[in-house]
Parts: C-alpha cells; sequence; structure tokens
C-alpha cells in the first residue's frame, strides 16, 4: 500500500516504516501539482516541480526505516517563485532485499554498526565517506553536495564486507577529510546474505 505525506514549505517533517521495513520511493518532488495540499499561501501556479526534487528525496530516504525532510528553497532551489510549495512523498514499506537494499546513515563524529543477524555477513553495495545530499545529517550552511573521501569505498567495504556486523565511525581520523568546514557522514548501501 502507498503512503502519501506532504511536507509544507518551511516546514520539517519525518517519513517511516514499521521496524523491519524500508522506505521504498514511488514518487517524489518539491513543488506544486494541485490547489488542495498546504492551502494559505500564494499560489501563482499548479504546474511547479524542483527538477532534481526526486533524486535528492530519493537519496536521502531510500532502503531508510525512517528519514526526516526538510521542505525549502535551500535545498530544492526555487522552482516557482511567489508560489507556496511542499514536498510530496509516494512510498511503500518493503522488506529490505531486492530489489530495495538496506541503508545506514552515520553522520560525523558519531558512530554507528551494521548488524546483519545471526548467520547472515554483509555484502557492501556502495559506501562512502562525505557528502551527498542536504538532508542528510542536516546542518546550517551547507554548501558543498558533492565530496566523498576518496578511500572510504574501500575502507568501509574491508570493514564490513563478510562479516555478520560491523562498527562505523564517521570521522576524519578515519577516513581523511574530503571537504573542511561541511559537516559530513557514512552512507553504507547494502544488503545482508546467506554465506
Amino acid at each position: 500500500a502507498l503512503t502519501t505525506r506532504t511536507i509544507c514549505e518551511r516546514e520539517e517533517g519525518d517519513i517511516s516504516c514499521p521496524s523491519g521495513y524500508v522506505i521504498n520511493i514511488q514518487k517524489a518532488f518539491y513543488g506544486r501539482t494541485d490547489t488542495a495540499a498546504c492551502p494559505g499561501g500564494n499560489v501563482f501556479t499548479t504546474s511547479c516541480s524542483s527538477s532534481g526534487s526526486h533524486a535528492i528525496i530519493t537519496d536521502a530516504c531510500q532502503g531508510q526505516q525512517s528519514c526526516s525532510l526538510s521542505a525549502s528553497n535551500s535545498v530544492f532551489g526555487d522552482p516557482c517563485v511567489r508560489t507556496y510549495k511542499y514536498i510530496q512523498v509516494k512510498y511503500e514499506c518493503t522488506r529490505p532485499g531486492n530489489p530495495v537494499p538496506r541503508v545506514k546513515v552515520v553522520c560525523e563524529r558519531s558512530t554507528g554498526a551494521i548488524n546483519c543477524g545471526s548467520g547472515k555477513r554483509i555484502g557492501v553495495l556502495d559506501a562512502f565517506y562525505g557528502r551527498a545530499n542536504k538532508l542528510v545529517c542536516a546542518e546550517n550552511n551547507i554548501q558543498d553536495t558533492d565530496c566523498r573521501a576518496t578511500e572510504s569505498f574501500s575502507g568501509i567495504r574491508s570493514a564490513c564486507y563478510g562479516h555478520q556486523t560491523c562498527n562505523l565511525s564517521a570521522s576524519n581520523q578515519v577516513y581523511g577529510d574530503p571537504c573542511r568546514g561541511i559537516h559530513k557522514y557514512i552512507k553504507v548501501t547494502y544488503v545482508c546474505y546467506d554465506p
């Protein structure tokens, strides 16, 4: 079943799934496509959507149990000036695996663990330490959203691949600093497999 979540401009909100399920984004945008959602502001157009917003929201939420979204021009740009906008996400909660792998995010200066459970092993599909998105581990004044520590994939993969559990520390001491002054994070996309 699809769930629809609407977050009005200048507001923040979460989307989440029950324990054991992950978010699978079907449709997502920041803009305005009707007059009914988020009433009360100026509406000069109902055919407006920020071009990169689907990709940004998917990157922030796909494969996670929950994620936080901020409906703001600073994240998505302003696709229609003077029109009151909103984020709208249509998603389903699905068991992780195929086609939606699990995602683990660890914000800078914190630690996190991946645990696949008894008898299972971690298979790392993608991993980096850096930043690819303003919504993930959000902080003020995020300028750079395209930075990855060069050796972070191989470092995270070797720490986790083939193990039942692995511990991750999101820190410049471990991976170096790919973009100074920017609050970073580890993002691991992975599956749990039977060895």
